[in-house]
């Protein structure tokens, strides 16, 4: 969710920005108006990556499968973010997943292992609004014994015309014991 919250901050953002009335200097003359708005139009990427330590930041999960709150005590979170630019065609990618991820319950004690992965992907128009949304998250903890291991998953996928029409909607959530 605050995946989806940031990309659509990031979204207004770009979808409020303007072209501007600019004189560039140039050391040979003056650049033809072909030129700037070939420049204009350029593509470009941007590629972030962060490392986040999730110990010691006041994580909970709460586990579906024995009503245990599990409170976070180690694990790191890999996030690769890649954004394309590309005349008004906005296309943002995000992948995270999490590694050595370790868990105590707050009600027994017990020590919980953990991993998730997430990808979300954001494809928009600047000029005609049409926007088409994907996401899937997983998040697996285990403990020894049986039932008691949490699995969580889900798939959301919306696509917004250019009226600003929602054309389609998928939302698969599913969670179960193991």
């Amino acid at each position: 969710m605050k995946t989806t919250f940031t990309c659509c901050v990031i979204t207004l953002f770009l979808l409020s920005c303007q072209k501007s009335s600019v004189t560039p200097v140039h050391e040979h003359g003056p650049i033809s108006s072909h030129a700037l708005q070939n420049t204009a139009n350029a593509a470009f990427t941007t590629n972030q990556q962060a490392d986040i330590d999730l110990a010691g930041g006041g994580l909970f999960e709460f586990n579906l499968c024995n009503g245990d709150i599990l409170r976070v005590v180690s694990g790191a979170e890999h996030i690769d973010l890649h954004e394309a630019f590309n005349q008004n065609n906005v296309s943002i990618g995000q992948h995270a997943n999490i590694q050595s991820l370790k868990l105590v319950s707050v009600i027994t004690g017990a020590e919980y292992r953990g991993s998730g992965t997430s990808n979300f992907s954001e494809n928009f128009s600047r000029t005609t609004s049409k926007m088409v949304l994907t996401e899937t998250e997983s998040v697996i903890t285990t403990t020894p014994g049986g039932k008691n291991n949490s699995v969580v998953k889900f798939d959301l996928h919306e696509t917004i015309d250019s009226n600003g029409n929602l054309t389609s909607f998928v939302d698969n959530f599913r969670a179960g014991c193991q």
